[in-house]
């Protein structure tokens, strides 16, 4: 009897230690699908920018921070995967414009930033530099946060521990999990979507934000589902409304930069 027990005891230590070499395998494979970009020159560097540092424990993050006005409205900016500070100089000249000034961060290793992106160094980043977003906009009559793609993961896990809070966020083109789109990508199956561990779940963020947000998704999105947004805003209750668009991509909010896609979030910021 107690010999069988022992066996037991024994299979049940091999399975647990295989599963947890499978789900360590696995989380390896989801950060390979992080692309890093290098930073290049801009016609836009001529922006009054202030190019900062945010000095990490053992890496240095860049960001770009253009002040319309001391007291002017500021938005704070999570970049999505493969993207750089320049790509994002078009919206923060068009924020400008339109009043308000900006803060754009890279992650650990994207463009000109040292480390090298982790399962949580997104969060670490993202609150780090929302600090310094706080420090370089003290008087700030309102504080407002945008994500993009991948940048949704980091803004749903930093949203309750932003001191002072954003007055709102918007959250564009996001994915309710990496599990889901690793289903959809069919990189995985549903049957085994567990073996891959679920290293950003935005979903389970949502429930708890109680901060008003605004879910941004464009129906001819063939990069991540409109119907990641819905299960978002479903998620967050009656603290979230979305706004479906008819005829963008998926990076339409740093490449299609216009009024037709940026008046209606500018009209949630507002009201």
């Amino acid at each position: 009897m107690k010999k069988s027990v022992i066996f037991i005891l024994l299979i049940l230590i091999a399975s647990i230690a295989i599963i947890f070499i499978i789900r360590s395998y696995k989380s390896k494979e989801i950060m390979s699908l992080i692309v890093l970009v290098e930073e290049k020159e801009s016609p836009l560097d001529s922006l009054q920018l202030e190019k900062l540092d945010i000095q990490m424990e053992d890496r240095v993050l860049k960001a770009n921070f253009l002040l319309k006005n001391e007291t002017a409205p500021a938005i704070f900016i999570c970049t999505g995967n493969g993207e750089a500070l320049y790509e994002w100089l078009p919206v923060q000249k068009y924020l400008f414009d339109k009043g308000f000034s900006s803060y754009v961060f890279s992650y650990s290793g994207f463009g000109n930033s040292t480390g090298t992106p982790t399962e949580t160094s997104l969060y670490e980043d993202a609150l780090s530099a929302y600090n310094q977003f706080i420090s370089v906009t003290p008087n700030s009559e309102k504080r407002i946060a945008l994500s993009h793609s991948m940048g949704s993961a980091p803004l749903h896990g930093i949203a309750n521990k932003m001191e002072p809070a954003p007055s709102k966020l918007i959250i564009h083109a996001p994915f309710s999990s990496i599990q889901q789109v690793l289903v959809e990508k069919e990189i995985t199956s549903t049957t085994f979507q567990w073996l891959w561990p679920n290293i950003w779940n935005n979903i389970d963020y949502a429930r708890d934000i109680r901060i008003p947000i605004l879910y941004v998704h464009s129906k001819n999105d063939q990069t991540i589902s409109y119907s990641h947004s819905q299960d978002l805003q479903q998620a967050a209750g009656d603290n979230a409304t979305i706004l479906l668009l008819e005829d963008f991509g998926h990076n339409a909010i740093y490449k299609n930069v216009s009024d037709s896609l940026y008046l209606p979030i500018l009209d949630f910021i507002n009201h």
